[in-house]
């Protein structure tokens, strides 16, 4: 077990993009990932317009839509990831995705 895993206390909807139909993208079917969901500008990143930041062990496409805890799973409530990153964890090497939405 991943040794940030207990932090991950949110639960988002991630719907990854499958293609594209008529020139608009198209998403499969929605899923849950453990994350932790931070409202506000993350500092290190004040040239990129967002209002929250997420960290998950999952990785996430800047292609994919995201729901908010609380949120309404409807296209228009849906979040684009501004800027997706991964780095190590140096307690056990696990991935740890940071996405702004």
């Amino acid at each position: 077990m991943n040794v940030l895993a207990h932090r991950l206390t949110d639960s988002i909807k991630v719907a990854a993009q499958s293609g594209m139909s008529g020139g608009n993208p198209t998403f499969a079917a929605s899923t849950t990932v453990k994350a932790r969901v931070q409202e506000g500008r993350d500092r290190s990143a004040p040239e990129i317009a967002h209002t929250h930041t997420i960290h998950t062990l999952t990785e996430i496409a800047a292609s994919s839509r995201i729901w908010l805890p609380g949120d309404a799973e409807t296209a228009a409530n849906a979040r684009m990831p501004k800027r997706v990153s991964g780095s190590p964890n140096p307690l056990d090497g696990a991935t740890v995705w940071k996405v702004l939405v």
